[in-house]
């Protein structure tokens, strides 16, 4: 069985979107948009 990963709310939703589009390498760039996509579903 796969092992369950748990994600912390350490950044705003504003933080993450700032991130993104600061983001000169676009890999890290698609790793922050991802996780400002997902945000409102982790967002407690």
């Amino acid at each position: 069985m796969p092992k369950k990963a748990y994600l912390g709310s350490y950044f705003s939703s504003e933080e993450l979107k700032e991130k993104y589009r600061t983001y000169q390498d676009s890999v890290e760039a698609r790793i922050w948009h991802l996780l400002w996509k997902i945000f409102p579903l982790i967002d407690n």
